[in-house]
C-alpha cells in the first residue's frame, strides 16, 4: 500500500482520523531490517467543539507535532522530509458504502469497459465520492478484471467513499503541508487488508474497529469487502456509562 522510490531507505508519514482522535507517527524503512517507528502521537479531539472543527484542531495539533519531531527523522534518513503521506480515515468523517449489483442473463453477455465505468459513476453536489470494484464474480468464479469476459451469471461489489466536498479540500489542504503525495484509505479497507495479509488461508470473516465514539463492523465473503455497518457507541460510550453508574474514580485514572 505504500510506494517506493528508488533509494534503499524510505520514510513515511502516518496519520490517522478515527471518530474522537488524531494520530500521526513516522515510519522509517531500510532493507532487511524490520520497520522503524520514529515518532507517534495521539490527540484526543475537543469534547466542546462541534463536528469537523475538533478533528480539524486536533488535526493540526498532530501535523505541528510531527513538524517539530522532523529532527528524529533526518537522523535515520538524512532528510527531514517524507516520500508519502498515509492517511486512515473513518466514521464520521468519511462514509463508506458498499453494495453489490447482480446480472444474470439466459444468454451470455460480455462485461464492457463503459459498464463499468457506469456503474462507478458518482454525481452528488457538495459531496467528494469516490467508487471503486473491488469484487468480481462471474459465474461463480472471482476474478480480477471482469472488463471484456463473456458470461450469464456476474456479481459486481462496489465501494464508495464519500465526504463532503468542504470538509475534504480543508483537510487536504492542511495535509499538503507536510507533501503533496497524499494515500487515503477508510478504516474498512485497511482492516480488510490488514487482516488478509495476517490470515491469507482465511476469505470469510469480520472485522471490527472500535473507536472513541463509534464501532465499523465489516464482513468479508470471499476475500472480498461485502458489507459494512456502524454503530455510534464505542470506547467512551463505555466511559461515560461507567461514570453515570458511579466509577468516575475508576475512568479518570486511565484504566
Amino acid at each position: 500500500m505504500l510506494g517506493f522510490g528508488k533509494s534503499p531507505k524510505h520514510s513515511f508519514a502516518l496519520i490517522d482520523i478515527s471518530s474522537g482522535s488524531v494520530a500521526g507517527a513516522y515510519l522509517h524503512i531500510t532493507p532487511k531490517k524490520p520497520p522503524t517507528l520514529l515518532f507517534d502521537i495521539r490527540v484526543r479531539m475537543e469534547e466542546r467543539a462541534e463536528g469537523q472543527l475538533g478533528m480539524l484542531r486536533a488535526l493540526d495539533t498532530v501535523m505541528n507535532a510531527l513538524h517539530s519531531a522532523g529532527a528524529s527523522l533526518r537522523t535515520y534518513s538524512g532528510s527531514g522530509s517524507v516520500e508519502q503521506l498515509f492517511v486512515t480515515i473513518g466514521e464520521p468523517w468519511l462514509q463508506t458504502q458498499v453494495k453489490t449489483e447482480t446480472l444474470q442473463k439466459k444468454e451470455p453477455f460480455v462485461i464492457t469497459k463503459e459498464f463499468i465505468q457506469g456503474l462507478l459513476k458518482t454525481e452528488n453536489k457538495g459531496v467528494k465520492e469516490t467508487a471503486t470494484l473491488i469484487s468480481a464474480l462471474l459465474n461463480g468464479y472471482q476474478v480480477d478484471n471482469p472488463v471484456d469476459k463473456k458470461v450469464k451469471e456476474a456479481e459486481l461489489t462496489i465501494l464508495t467513499t464519500s465526504m463532503e466536498t468542504e470538509m475534504h479540500d480543508r483537510l487536504t489542504k492542511s495535509l499538503r503541508r507536510m507533501t503533496p503525495s497524499i494515500i487515503l484509505v477508510s478504516h474498512a479497507i485497511l482492516m480488510q487488508k490488514l487482516t488478509e495479509h495476517v490470515s491469507k488461508e482465511q476469505k470469510d470473516f469480520l472485522t471490527l474497529l472500535v473507536s472513541e465514539e463509534s464501532t465499523e463492523i465489516g464482513m468479508v465473503k470471499h476475500g472480498a469487502l461485502l458489507k459494512i455497518k456502524t454503530l455510534a457507541q464505542g470506547t467512551e460510550t463505555f466511559v461515560r456509562g461507567a461514570r453515570t453508574a458511579g466509577f468516575s474514580s475508576y475512568t479518570e485514572s486511565g484504566a
